[in-house]
């Protein structure tokens, strides 16, 4: 139907001709539309002159995005030399209001990994098998919940703010209701192939630092 539902019914015959009728609902969710890999509701500043935000498509289906874009009136403040690329190839900004806290609400239930506490190392799902990782940071002391040097293929969900420390690589799509920052530099790479959905209800500052 036009909400993304798809009705599939089995009917499976037993002895003396009895049936049984199974239904089962499928529900696709799909990502928002987004115009940059980096939408923030905060102020979005980085840090770095190794730093490299592209919104060109890996997949070659045809969508490049603006690299970052800040909801009115948060903007984007570079230091140093980051390279921007995509289309446009510079951060943008607007109006537009996406339902972060709706989308984690609605995707947490199909958790296969729930985060209680702050992570160093570990690998959540592999190129073959896709996960949906969520945490629930704002029932931490401080708020966040902090990934260090963590691997992960598939959607993180964060209800509060994340903090990116180490070697982070994550690949897919990020939701963090709150305020997203990155720690480290040089050798210490965040590379993440996807989208992320950052931005708290009052303005904070979503930090990026490093390669």
């Amino acid at each position: 139907d036009t909400n993304g539902k798809v009705l599939i019914t089995s009917v499976a015959t037993g002895p003396n001709n009895s049936k049984a009728k199974v239904e089962i609902v499928v529900t696709s969710f799909p990502p928002p539309s987004t115009p940059a890999t980096i939408y923030s509701k905060d102020n979005v500043t980085t840090n770095g002159s190794s730093m490299n935000i592209s919104g060109n498509d890996a997949c070659n289906a045809g969508t490049n995005l603006a690299p970052i874009f800040t909801k009115d009136p948060a903007t984007t403040n570079s230091n140093g030399s980051p390279t921007f690329t995509g289309s446009p190839p510079t951060p943008q900004h607007g109006t537009l209001d996406i339902d972060i806290q709706g989308y984690v609400d609605a995707l947490k239930g199909a958790a296969t990994t729930t985060l209680t506490a702050d992570q160093s190392g570990g690998t959540y799902g592999s190129s073959s098998n896709y996960v949906t990782v969520y945490s629930d940071a704002t029932l931490q002391a401080d708020g966040e919940l902090r990934l260090n040097n963590v691997t992960g293929y598939g959607i993180l969900l964060v209800k509060g703010d994340l903090q990116m420390a180490g070697n982070f690589d994550w690949n897919g799509l990020i939701f963090v209701t709150g305020v997203i920052t990155t720690s480290g530099g040089g050798s210490n790479a965040k590379n993440i192939q996807g989208l992320i959905f950052g931005g708290a209800s009052s303005l904070g500052d979503t930090v990026v630092n490093g390669s």
